[in-house]
């Protein structure tokens, strides 16, 4: 009984002391510690607490590296009354009279008495200007095609009425030749605005230099700073083709596949070809060509053969007004049309069979031995893959949305390719 006594009193202590707890943990803030925030920029922080009982209000308050408290600066406090929880509060510097070296979080109660101060360990760079919350409409990672205009979004904050921003194009530390870009002007002290830039020539970009310069003096400069990007820049560009290949076909059935292009300004045909042994096949241009005017896109194209067959080669080309091919470019394939040459390969074909296919939720695949599957769908994409280990195995395809796909099969050191149909 005393014992129990004893541990009842010593769990009363420990509740007592930890309700006399004031803590501050997991700072978030809208700038990493270390950062620059321009005067006129509002810092804000948002935290977790506990506290004893009472109404409190929450406060951080900057001090400089001297430990003396930084007054310019407008603080918005949080009025608590429950014991923990969480909470925001902010700051706004009036002047640069300063940089923030340590944050004092202080809790007063309603008489404004200071009941906790807690030191955190957070310093910012306080500056007359900045350019913040910079982003390029293209990311900072793409191919850019020659005179494509790329469009930058900002926040600024500056302490004079007489300002340009401007986003200049920049590769390993030396300005790109042949660019051009515009210089956003802008009166008032803070707001957002937008900049374009374009690359004019085959080059990489590697940086964007960030400037805020005098409207009247260009060679004036209030704030500056460097951007990491990765563009590579082409006057034409065709990228990421999907198409499944190896693949055995019909006579007469169709391959789709999809790709991604840019080209510089000025309306051009897109058409491609197909090859096997550097022949072209058939011998005529795939009359499924479309004409652009836009800097980039995606594009869908289908393609057959109406006799037995073979492609081993996929070629686009942009074609000018006077049907000159002004820039191509190919992707190897395996794929056959029509009667396969080897005997064997047909045995295996009839030995391995899919049903029902049409199919709901499920089919199955049936063979004489082992074999490895994988379901693709019309533009290469793998969805999914397994073995059969015995005669036959159902395949669960209940996630897989309603169309068209390719089943590939292994099976005794050959390729069994067969459309099936999801309903």
């Amino acid at each position: 009984m005393r014992n129990l006594y004893f541990l009842l009193a010593f769990l009363l202590l420990t509740m007592s002391a930890m309700a006399d707890e004031y803590t501050v943990t997991n700072i978030r803030t809208t700038k990493a510690s270390g950062a620059k925030l321009a005067v006129g920029q509002t810092m804000n922080f948002t935290f977790n607490y506990t506290k004893p009982d009472g109404p409190v209000k929450i406060a951080f308050v900057p001090f400089d590296d001297v430990g003396d408290e930084l007054r310019n600066c407008i603080l918005v406090k949080k009025s608590v009354v429950t014991n923990s929880g969480q909470a925001s509060v902010s700051m706004t510097f009036t002047s640069n009279d300063g940089n923030v070296d340590a944050i004092w979080v202080e809790f007063r109660n309603g008489a404004g008495t200071l009941m906790k101060r807690i030191y955190k360990n957070i310093q910012f760079e306080i500056v007359d200007c900045i350019v913040d919350n910079v982003s390029v409409n293209r990311g900072v990672t793409s191919m850019l095609a020659v005179n494509e205009e790329v469009e930058v979004s900002f926040d600024f904050f500056k302490n004079t009425n007489n300002a340009t921003v401007s986003f200049q194009p920049y590769n390993d530390g030396q300005p790109c030749q042949s660019v051009s870009y515009s210089a956003a002007m802008y009166d008032g002290e803070n707001g957002s605005g937008t900049a374009t830039f374009e690359i004019n020539s085959h080059q990489m970009v590697n940086q964007l230099r960030v400037v805020m310069g005098d409207r009247d003096d260009q060679g004036l400069v209030y704030y500056e700073r460097f951007i990491n990007v990765d563009y590579r820049v082409f006057p034409y560009a065709f990228y990421q083709i999907n198409v499944v290949s190896p693949l055995q076909l019909a006579v007469n059935e169709d391959v789709q596949f999809n790709y991604k292009y840019i080209k510089t300004d000025g309306e051009l045909k897109c058409a491609f070809r197909l090859y096997y042994q550097d022949a072209i096949v058939q011998n005529q241009l795939v009359p499924d060509y479309f004409t652009t005017s836009a800097y980039r896109g995606d594009r869908s194209e289908s393609f057959t053969l109406s006799a037995d067959g073979k492609v081993d080669e996929v070629r686009l080309m942009f074609i000018d007004a006077s049907n000159q091919i002004v820039y191509s470019k190919s992707w190897p394939v395996d794929i056959t049309f029509g009667t396969p040459t080897a005997i064997d390969d047909e045995l295996i074909d009839d030995q391995v069979k899919i049903y029902p296919n049409p199919c709901v939720d499920y089919f199955t695949i049936e063979a004489g031995e082992e074999l490895s599957y994988e379901l693709y769908d019309l533009t290469g994409s793998l969805l999914l893959s397994g073995k059969v280990s015995g005669l036959s195995a159902n395949v669960d395809v209940s996630e897989i949305p309603s169309g068209t796909y390719l089943v590939k099969m292994h099976v005794g050191g050959a390729l069994v390719v067969k459309k099936l149909i999801l309903k």
